[in-house]
């Protein structure tokens, strides 16, 4: 059996490039697997094998470039999937504040962490152990540094930081 993730560019991205999307590792219940790039004109194809499990964790870590214009990064999921932590790093990339919303129709909410854009290497985490179902997803939304300097009466709140428990 193998899992297919495909990357597909709008008219204004080179998708097919590793430089925009690259999947730095993949682990099949813990353990690195090899990972299979076959590119296209505006397409890259990442082919993984993830064995014969019924029930398996997946875990893998991408890098991408987006627009820094662009403000917003949206992670959807597409089919019925069970715990997700997400890690958004952004240190040196010109980014003063990440806001995270989150689109999991859950009774518990996911829990949120933020290393501030001030940090050594600022982050925005989230992690949600229970079951997220298509239409599901995360988007991340940012202001720039060179959008104007903040003043104390102009300043975004300072973000609750939640943190995210296992339950035993």
């Amino acid at each position: 059996m193998c899992d297919h993730l495909v990357l597909r560019a709008d008219q204004r991205s080179r998708g097919s490039s590793p430089e925009v999307f690259r999947l730095l590792q993949f682990a099949v219940g813990g353990k690195p697997v090899a990972i299979r790039r076959t590119a296209r004109a505006k397409t890259q194809i990442l082919t993984v094998n993830v064995g014969e499990a019924a029930v398996t964790t997946l875990s893998y870590t991408y890098r991408t470039l987006v627009q820094q214009n662009g403000h917003l990064l949206h992670l959807d999921i597409s089919q019925p999937t069970k715990g997700l932590h997400v890690e958004f790093s952004y240190g040196d990339c010109g980014i003063r504040y990440v806001n995270v919303l989150d689109y999991i129709a859950g009774a518990r909410q996911p829990g949120i962490s933020q290393l501030p854009a001030s940090d050594p290497t600022p982050s925005v985490e989230v992690g949600f152990d229970g079951w997220m179902f298509p239409k599901d997803g995360l988007a991340f939304v940012w202001v720039r540094v060179l959008e104007g300097e903040l003043t104390a009466s102009s300043a975004p709140p300072e973000a609750p930081s939640r943190r995210f428990h296992r339950a035993a």
